[in-house]
Protein backbone atom coordinates (compact mmCIF):
# COMPACT_ATOMS: atom_id res chain seq x y z
CA UNK A 1 0.00 0.00 0.00
CA UNK A 2 2.65 2.14 0.90
CA UNK A 3 4.61 1.71 -2.41
CA UNK A 4 1.32 2.81 -4.49
CA UNK A 5 0.89 5.74 -2.59
CA UNK A 6 4.47 6.77 -2.83
CA UNK A 7 4.76 5.72 -7.15
CA UNK A 8 1.56 7.88 -7.40
CA UNK A 9 3.53 10.86 -5.08
CA UNK A 10 6.24 10.41 -8.05
CA UNK A 11 4.28 10.40 -11.02
CA UNK A 12 2.11 13.32 -9.88
CA UNK A 13 5.57 14.97 -9.57
CA UNK A 14 6.79 14.04 -12.67
CA UNK A 15 3.92 15.39 -14.05
CA UNK A 16 4.30 18.77 -12.60
CA UNK A 17 7.61 18.96 -13.54
CA UNK A 18 6.87 18.07 -16.93
CA UNK A 19 4.41 20.96 -16.41
CA UNK A 20 6.88 23.23 -15.05
CA UNK A 21 9.58 22.34 -17.87
CA UNK A 22 6.86 23.04 -20.86
CA UNK A 23 6.08 26.84 -18.92
CA UNK A 24 9.39 27.40 -18.41
CA UNK A 25 10.08 26.50 -22.59
CA UNK A 26 6.92 28.91 -23.49
CA UNK A 27 8.09 31.78 -21.53
CA UNK A 28 11.55 31.38 -22.98
CA UNK A 29 10.27 31.41 -26.28
CA UNK A 30 7.88 34.44 -25.46
CA UNK A 31 10.98 36.50 -24.12
CA UNK A 32 13.32 35.32 -27.46
CA UNK A 33 10.03 36.79 -29.66
CA UNK A 34 10.17 39.95 -27.29
CA UNK A 35 13.79 40.56 -27.92
CA UNK A 36 13.59 40.30 -31.14
CA UNK A 37 10.74 42.25 -31.86
CA UNK A 38 12.65 45.31 -29.50
CA UNK A 39 15.54 44.90 -31.51
CA UNK A 40 13.61 45.80 -35.01
CA UNK A 41 12.31 48.76 -33.14
CA UNK A 42 15.09 49.87 -31.78
CA UNK A 43 16.73 49.55 -35.24
CA UNK A 44 14.28 51.51 -36.67
CA UNK A 45 14.62 54.24 -34.13
CA UNK A 46 18.53 54.46 -35.10
CA UNK A 47 17.33 54.77 -38.75
CA UNK A 48 15.43 57.45 -37.97
CA UNK A 49 17.82 59.01 -35.64
CA UNK A 50 20.24 59.61 -38.57
CA UNK A 51 17.86 60.58 -41.38
CA UNK A 52 17.68 63.10 -38.32
CA UNK A 53 21.10 64.03 -38.44
CA UNK A 54 21.91 63.69 -41.80
CA UNK A 55 18.93 66.46 -42.62
CA UNK A 56 20.62 68.36 -39.27
CA UNK A 57 23.87 68.18 -40.94
CA UNK A 58 22.42 68.96 -44.20
CA UNK A 59 21.01 72.08 -42.86
CA UNK A 60 24.26 73.18 -41.27
CA UNK A 61 27.09 75.21 -43.06
CA UNK A 62 27.67 75.06 -46.51
CA UNK A 63 24.99 73.30 -49.18
CA UNK A 64 26.07 70.22 -51.28
CA UNK A 65 24.55 70.42 -54.69
CA UNK A 66 26.77 68.29 -56.42
CA UNK A 67 28.83 65.45 -54.35
CA UNK A 68 29.38 62.40 -57.08
CA UNK A 69 32.27 59.98 -57.96
CA UNK A 70 32.48 58.26 -61.86
CA UNK A 71 34.55 55.74 -63.29
CA UNK A 72 34.67 56.58 -66.47
CA UNK A 73 36.35 53.05 -67.81
CA UNK A 74 33.09 51.21 -65.85
CA UNK A 75 30.56 54.02 -67.67
CA UNK A 76 29.37 54.68 -63.33
CA UNK A 77 28.25 57.50 -61.49
CA UNK A 78 27.08 57.69 -57.96
CA UNK A 79 26.01 59.96 -55.48
CA UNK A 80 28.11 60.26 -52.10
CA UNK A 81 26.73 60.58 -48.85
CA UNK A 82 28.21 61.48 -46.11
CA UNK A 83 28.63 58.93 -43.08
CA UNK A 84 29.47 55.41 -42.99
CA UNK A 85 26.40 54.34 -41.07
CA UNK A 86 25.09 50.74 -42.02
CA UNK A 87 22.09 52.25 -43.91
CA UNK A 88 24.25 54.79 -45.84
CA UNK A 89 26.94 52.27 -46.99
CA UNK A 90 24.27 49.59 -47.72
CA UNK A 91 22.32 51.55 -50.04
CA UNK A 92 24.41 54.25 -51.38
CA UNK A 93 28.07 55.61 -51.27
CA UNK A 94 29.19 56.78 -48.06
CA UNK A 95 31.73 59.12 -47.14
CA UNK A 96 34.54 58.79 -44.01
CA UNK A 97 32.60 61.70 -42.19
CA UNK A 98 36.53 61.92 -40.13
CA UNK A 99 37.90 63.70 -42.97
CA UNK A 100 37.51 66.58 -45.34
CA UNK A 101 35.55 66.30 -48.56
CA UNK A 102 37.72 68.15 -50.50
CA UNK A 103 41.29 68.91 -50.46
CA UNK A 104 42.07 65.87 -47.91
CA UNK A 105 42.51 62.21 -48.30
CA UNK A 106 38.83 61.19 -49.63
CA UNK A 107 37.86 57.63 -48.09
CA UNK A 108 34.31 56.56 -50.18
CA UNK A 109 32.86 53.39 -48.60
CA UNK A 110 29.83 51.11 -50.29
CA UNK A 111 28.75 47.73 -49.71
CA UNK A 112 27.81 45.86 -52.51
CA UNK A 113 24.27 43.87 -52.23
CA UNK A 114 20.85 43.12 -53.92
CA UNK A 115 19.91 47.07 -53.98
CA UNK A 116 23.39 48.64 -54.08
CA UNK A 117 25.57 47.72 -57.02
CA UNK A 118 27.62 51.37 -56.87
CA UNK A 119 31.35 49.36 -55.76
CA UNK A 120 30.16 46.25 -57.45
CA UNK A 121 33.24 46.20 -60.31
CA UNK A 122 35.56 48.62 -59.15
CA UNK A 123 37.66 45.43 -58.48
CA UNK A 124 38.04 45.81 -62.38
CA UNK A 125 39.69 48.99 -62.40
CA UNK A 126 43.25 48.82 -63.51
CA UNK A 127 46.68 50.64 -62.72
CA UNK A 128 46.47 54.02 -64.71
CA UNK A 129 41.97 54.17 -64.91
CA UNK A 130 40.76 57.42 -63.47
CA UNK A 131 38.29 58.22 -61.07
CA UNK A 132 36.69 61.84 -61.36
CA UNK A 133 35.87 63.13 -57.88
CA UNK A 134 33.26 66.02 -57.98
CA UNK A 135 31.99 68.10 -54.78
CA UNK A 136 29.69 71.06 -55.53
CA UNK A 137 32.19 72.89 -57.93
CA UNK A 138 35.07 71.42 -57.30
CA UNK A 139 36.50 68.68 -59.75
CA UNK A 140 39.82 66.35 -58.59
CA UNK A 141 41.14 63.56 -61.03
CA UNK A 142 43.05 60.93 -59.66
CA UNK A 143 44.37 57.79 -61.23
CA UNK A 144 44.39 54.14 -59.84
CA UNK A 145 47.50 53.08 -58.07
CA UNK A 146 46.45 50.32 -56.16
CA UNK A 147 43.83 47.49 -56.54
CA UNK A 148 43.83 44.49 -53.80
CA UNK A 149 42.47 43.15 -50.83
CA UNK A 150 43.16 44.05 -47.47
CA UNK A 151 42.78 42.94 -43.73
CA UNK A 152 42.61 45.78 -41.95
CA UNK A 153 40.78 49.05 -43.55
CA UNK A 154 41.77 51.36 -40.64
CA UNK A 155 45.71 50.03 -41.09
CA UNK A 156 45.43 50.42 -45.03
CA UNK A 157 43.68 53.95 -44.33
CA UNK A 158 46.37 55.38 -41.74
CA UNK A 159 48.46 54.78 -44.62
CA UNK A 160 47.11 56.48 -47.27
CA UNK A 161 47.89 60.20 -47.89
CA UNK A 162 46.41 63.60 -48.59
CA UNK A 163 46.37 63.59 -51.89
CA UNK A 164 45.00 60.31 -52.05
CA UNK A 165 41.19 58.67 -52.75
CA UNK A 166 40.59 55.16 -50.76
CA UNK A 167 37.37 53.15 -52.10
CA UNK A 168 36.42 50.50 -49.79
CA UNK A 169 34.12 47.73 -50.22
CA UNK A 170 33.24 44.29 -49.34
CA UNK A 171 34.39 41.10 -51.03
CA UNK A 172 31.82 38.32 -52.38
CA UNK A 173 32.04 35.28 -49.93
CA UNK A 174 35.13 37.10 -48.23
CA UNK A 175 33.48 38.50 -45.13
CA UNK A 176 36.61 39.43 -43.19
CA UNK A 177 38.40 41.15 -45.95
CA UNK A 178 37.74 44.38 -48.34
CA UNK A 179 38.66 45.55 -51.48
CA UNK A 180 40.89 48.79 -51.65
CA UNK A 181 41.22 50.61 -54.60
CA UNK A 182 43.26 53.41 -53.84
CA UNK A 183 43.46 56.62 -56.69
CA UNK A 184 46.49 59.24 -56.46
CA UNK A 185 45.36 62.96 -57.20
CA UNK A 186 46.49 63.98 -60.98
CA UNK A 187 45.20 67.83 -61.30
Amino acid sequence: MNNKIIIIILIIAAIMLIMEASLLLSALFLMSKNEKECNKISERKEVIENSKKLSINNDKKEEIKIWNIEFPTLNIKGRIQDGWDEHIINSSIGHMKSNNKIDELIVLKSIVNEENKYFEKISELKIGDQVIYQYNDKIHKYIIVENKIVVNEKERIKQANKEQIMLLTNVKDLPKVSRCVVGQIIN
